[in-house]
């Protein structure tokens, strides 16, 4: 590998943390969307309540992050960025796999430096949770297409394709979430 390659996958390691993570403690909590969410994720799991704005996944860990720490702007916002992260994760091990890993770096700068990306991982009613479970359905989708040897190894990768559609339908529903990525793999594995 050439120093320069190197070097750019150095600048990607340390940028795109930066990006999603650098200023969510900087402002408080935007009245009204973010405090919506966050009241139904600080009532979540009392007697009687639900997740009524929103997704159930992203509410839960919303609340996780709240009785954790307490009610602060950052720790709502952190479950988001959290899901952006494993959101540009999953993306560099899919197109890693398919078209090299100069590539998958390209396609993780482009994801991460995406403003609509950076403002649905940045706010606590953004979609961080539900990207990074869409591209787990879609990585386990593409390795289930796959050649697996074992019997033993196809199964690990149909629960990896199970629990991530789990997460995905929990995060976003089913036609918003788990849905595309199927469709793609599946129009993908017939081409």
């Amino acid at each position: 590998m050439s120093n320069r390659s190197v070097a750019f996958e150095r600048w990607v390691v340390a940028l795109i943390p930066l990006l999603l993570v650098w200023g969510i403690w900087s402002f408080g909590i935007w009245n009204p969307w973010e405090l919506e969410t966050a009241e139904a994720a600080r009532t979540f799991g009392d007697a009687g309540t639900g997740a009524s704005h929103g997704s159930i996944l992203r509410t839960w860990l919303i609340g996780v992050g709240f009785e954790a720490v307490g009610v602060r702007a950052w720790a709502g916002r952190l479950p988001g960025v959290l899901g952006g992260l494993l959101t540009c994760l999953l993306a560099f091990s899919l197109v890693r796999r398919y078209a090299g890993r100069r590539a998958a770096l390209v396609a993780v700068v482009v994801l991460g430096t995406s403003p609509l990306f950076l403002l649905n991982v940045r706010l606590m009613m953004g979609a961080g949770i539900g990207f990074a479970a869409q591209t787990w359905v879609g990585l386990a989708a593409f390795h289930s297409c796959t050649k697996v040897e074992s019997t033993q190894g196809r199964l690990k990768s149909y629960a990896w394709l199970g629990g991530g559609i789990g997460a995905s339908t929990l995060a976003s529903g089913v036609l918003l979430g788990p849905l595309p990525p199927l469709l793609a793999v599946g129009v993908w594995s017939m081409l």
